[in-house]
């Protein structure tokens, strides 16, 4: 039987960190340049993972909904949820569903705000 040791698992999690933020960063570079381009590749990466934290806190944990999160915090800005014209972003996101359940609700909600924006 193999067994994982805790430093182990911690160590695999900081690399599959490192690794999401660095496919993140070649990902944000490539689709918003200019959104990103006042910013050096270090501070990309700081807002990647505070992004990320910021997901966590919300139980938004697939790499997938992780990413949506990052992209909107990109295109309305840090913390977007938090500006008095996404209310609603806010209530979605402190539901008590899970992630990948809230991230569907918020896109249905950001593209109804684009529309109305457009």
């Amino acid at each position: 039987m193999l067994i994982i040791r805790k430093e182990q698992i911690e160590a695999l999690g900081k690399y599959m960190l490192k690794n999401y933020i660095e496919r993140s960063l070649a990902t944000v570079e490539a689709r918003f340049p200019e959104q990103t381009s006042h910013m050096d590749r270090s501070e990309l990466r700081e807002m990647i993972h505070g992004c990320i934290q910021k997901a966590k806190q919300f139980q938004i944990n697939m790499e997938t909904d992780v990413g949506q999160f990052l992209k909107y915090n990109i295109i309305y800005g840090i913390d977007f949820y938090e500006k008095p014209e996404f209310t609603q972003a806010m209530d979605i996101l402190n539901e008590d569903i899970d992630g990948t359940a809230k991230m569907i609700l918020l896109s249905e909600y950001m593209d109804n705000i684009e529309k109305e924006i457009t």
